[in-house]
């Protein structure tokens, strides 16, 4: 088996950036750098902990993970490259990491002054917090405990020791039990439960940041649980200086950040607004450095060629996150009782495939893109840019060489009348044999305070009706308050769901592992679906091939050509049998003076909020200009 090193070849293109320097597609002369960064979330994005070992919330990691350096982090084009481990390999084909860490990091505290060294040590702390039950509640533990030796053990022996004893500030026993090691103050070393040639790419994610041991002796258990700017200790490139809670945080530059080479804002400060309208006439004013569009200032911005700003909306390039409905498997009604009725329909591989081939999603896509739809179309349950093939092969179009669907620009690819007529006349005669009553009724929730899902819904309604036929299926649109987990999930009341999310690390495990039946912490299967409570043999039986065929992908270790092939023939298999329903992908148009192509990029961890080498724009980016910067983007791409 071949050795596994890191690649320290950095893409100096994306590294070199400078935050005053601007588009190379400018034809008015020089733009103005923007030197002070002013974005946006709306109220329902603020941050509830300071605490980035507890949070999987990125209203709370877009901050952090600007103020706190982990091991790793990633370019523009997505490749892994050195942030705090200046190196890192594996000399046994992936079972145990050594992470060589820079020596000239250092802890400081709000004021800018330091504190303390970043040291080995501090990896320790920090997964210590992260699988101690008592401390952390849980939160984080997924991918530690899937793949560090004794990592699960260590989180139940902490369960059951109890409250007071787990919180001490010690690491005697979990050095014991858990397969890390600091030989010295910038050594690291990971020991495995098996190989992983992907475990790098977890050190972009929380689960695997660092902690001041300073700190948590200074701070104690309950200080550091509920850390705040103040109290934190800082060894990123910014410093949280303002925070006001649903108004706004701003965060200056770190005086003692130890990379002199990357270029940084004077300050980035984030308004907390109520809608996407507010930030529209903010932006009008000068106040804001982007903007998001609503499908209504859209309209009024493309459909006038007098408008401020109608040569000047782009598409966000980001990480577009598949969108998905995923099947509850064992739906309840409102009393409590079985929805034998739909769950026995779901239940059924040509009915979930009448659905798969027979609705044109093209209506629904428009409603997040009403400029170009088909934009939007999703084919595949995982994410475009999460890993490539050694010839830069992206993995998705795998997938979809597998499922022998491709996007063509023109129509909604998936979409194939006959077969869905077919696929529903099937249906309908197993199921009536089955005792089935047509038309069946899915139901859907939206947030009874969200006009705009609940107008996205009734479009997915109007889809239904029209494509699948009232005869067949009717949905009821039903809404709840405040907590869909609680109001609707738990008690089982939804026919599906629609969620979409981006990988935590860097393979496709990351997505697939979810929909695994045999493992019940496979989360789109049971704890959105109820997979758990599925008797029906047929469903059972199709599940266990596709669970089996994700294992014999996850087996692959020594060649990741060859792991990406499989996983992929594991994922077209998953879509073959309509396991979920890909229905669309983020795409939204926004006025921005950010080049998003210079933003550090990737399809799993958080690193995308990391805002450093930004290129910007004062005057705001034309379409012509962004063009110019795709293009340029495309031909320069490097993945390593």
């Amino acid at each position: 088996m071949k050795k596994i090193i890191s690649n320290l070849l950095i893409c100096i293109m994306a590294l070199s950036l400078l935050v005053g320097c601007g588009s190379g597609g400018t034809t008015s002369g020089e733009p103005a750098e923007v030197e002070d960064l002013v974005l946006y979330t709306t109220i329902q994005s603020e941050m509830t902990t300071f605490n980035m070992l507890y949070s999987q919330a990125e209203a709370v990691s877009m901050v952090l993970v600007n103020c706190i350096d982990g091991l790793v982090t990633n370019d523009s084009y997505g490749n892994l490259i050195p942030n705090l481990a200046e190196s890192w390999e594996s000399d046994d084909g992936g079972k145990t990491w050594t992470f060589h860490l820079r020596d000239d990091a250092t802890w400081v505290n709000q004021q800018g002054e330091v504190q303390a060294n970043v040291i080995a040590e501090d990896w320790l702390w920090g997964l210590e917090w992260i699988l101690n039950y008592w401390k952390n509640e849980g939160n984080n533990t997924t991918m530690p405990m899937s793949t560090i030796d004794g990592a699960t053990e260590y989180y139940e022996y902490t369960k059951e020791l109890g409250q007071e004893a787990a919180k001490a500030t010690d690491l005697s026993v979990f050095l014991e039990m858990v397969g890390i090691e600091a030989p010295d103050e910038h050594t690291l070393v990971y020991h495995c439960i098996a190989e992983t040639p992907y475990f790098p790419t977890l050190g972009t994610y929380s689960c695997l940041y660092p902690v001041s041991g300073e700190l948590l002796a200074q701070l104690g258990t309950d200080g550091y649980t509920a850390v705040t700017p103040e109290t934190l200790w800082y060894s990123g490139p910014y410093i949280i200086t303002t925070y006001v809670n649903n108004n706004e945080k701003v965060l200056t530059q770190n005086p003692e950040w130890w990379n002199t080479e990357d270029e940084r804002f004077n300050s980035v400060t984030w308004k907390i607004l109520e809608s996407h309208d507010v930030a529209y006439q903010m932006y009008q004013t000068g106040e804001l450095s982007r903007v998001q569009l609503t499908e209504s200032n859209l309209q009024v911005i493309t459909t006038s060629e007098s408008n401020e700003f109608h040569d000047y909306t782009v598409v966000e390039y980001t990480n577009q996150i598949p969108y998905n409905f995923f099947w509850n498997w064992a739906k309840n009604n409102e009393d409590g009782t079985p929805d034998t009725n739909w769950n026995t329909a779901v239940a059924n591989e040509a009915f979930r495939l009448s659905w798969y081939y027979g609705i044109d999603f093209t209506d629904y896509l428009s409603r997040y893109n009403s400029v170009d739809p088909l934009s939007c179309e999703a084919i595949t349950l995982s994410s475009d840019n999460l890993v490539t093939l050694s010839d830069g092969t992206d993995y998705t179009s795998l997938v979809r060489e597998n499922l022998g669907i491709d996007y063509n620009g023109e129509t909604y690819a998936r979409y194939d009348a006959d077969k869905a007529a077919q696929y529903k006349q099937q249906a309908m005669e197993e199921l009536s044999a089955q005792g089935v009553t047509f038309p069946v009724e899915a139901v859907f929730y939206v947030q009874s305070a969200n006009q705009t899902e609940l107008d996205n819904a009734n479009v997915l309604k109007a889809l239904i009706s029209e494509y699948l036929g009232d005869d067949y299926v009717t949905l009821t649109i039903k809404t709840y308050i405040s907590s869909q987990a609680e109001e609707v999930r738990s008690p089982s009341l939804n026919s599906f769901q629609k969620t979409g999310w981006t990988a935590d690390y860097g393979d496709p495990k990351a997505y697939l592992e979810n929909m695994d039946s045999t493992s019940d912490s496979a989360r789109f299967l049971y704890l959105y679906g109820h997979f758990a409570d599925v008797t029906d043999e047929t469903l059972l039986a199709t599940a266990g091939e596709v669970a089996e065929l994700i294992h014999t992908a996850h087996a692959i270790t020594d060649d990741l050509d060859a792991r990406y092939t499989a996983f992929a023939e594991a994922e077209a298999a998953l879509l073959n049998h309509c396991l979920c329903l890909p229905v669309y992908m983020n795409s939204v148009y926004q006025l921005t003076q950010i080049n998003d192509y210079s933003r550090p990029h990737a399809g799993y961890g958080m690193q995308e909020n990391r805002l450093v080498n930004i290129e910007t724009n004062a005057n705001g980016y034309t379409a012509e200009e962004w063009a110019q910067l795709a293009e340029e983007y495309e031909a320069n791409r490097v993945h390593e």
